[in-house]
């Protein structure tokens, strides 16, 4: 029944719904339709969060607009890590910042203890919030028991647990 190829049309017309033609594209124009949504993923989001029924939050409802963001966000997520894990921003002030801003930098790397988070730790910090909140939410959704039944939600919560106590550490 699955591997039949009128199911599979229609699961892929199911996938692909919103993107009218995006099979018949070459690969050139689905890469660069893919990179258009990575790209401005904040910006489809915020047009989420505002105006969920206009006709680009209905749009980001689409499975495969939706494995887009989410993957786009999660990946921007990662960079962001990197970045912190680089301290990338020390790096970009010793480059590009002015004197006040080197002499400001060179003060707080004497006194590393107690220096309070960059921006891109407190882009981290609001991503993890957001990670804890969707767990929470689901739990709500479906109830403890059936939300510990799921053995991915075990991950989750680790991964989760794990942020937060570096966090606090």
């Amino acid at each position: 029944f699955v591997a039949h190829s009128n199911i599979q049309q229609l699961l892929s017309s199911i996938w692909y719904d919103g993107l009218p033609g995006f099979r018949r594209k070459s690969i050139v124009d689905k890469v660069i339709c893919i990179a258009q949504v990575a790209m401005l993923f904040p910006l489809y989001c915020l047009i989420y969060m505002c105006a969920p029924n206009c006709r680009t939050g209905q749009l980001m409802r689409k499975p495969f607009m939706k494995f887009l963001i989410h993957a786009s966000s999660y990946l921007f997520f990662l960079f962001i890590l990197i970045l912190v894990s680089q301290r990338a921003d020390d790096d970009f002030v010793r480059i590009f910042g002015t004197t006040r801003m080197k002499k400001e930098l060179a003060e707080q790397e004497l006194r590393q203890r107690g220096q309070t988070p960059s921006k891109l730790e407190l882009i981290v910090v609001m991503y993890v919030i957001g990670f804890v909140w969707e767990e929470v939410q689901e739990i709500f959704a479906v109830g403890m028991k059936s939300y510990l039944r799921n053995m991915w939600n075990f991950i989750d919560f680790l991964r989760n647990s794990l942020y937060v106590s570096v966090m606090c550490l």
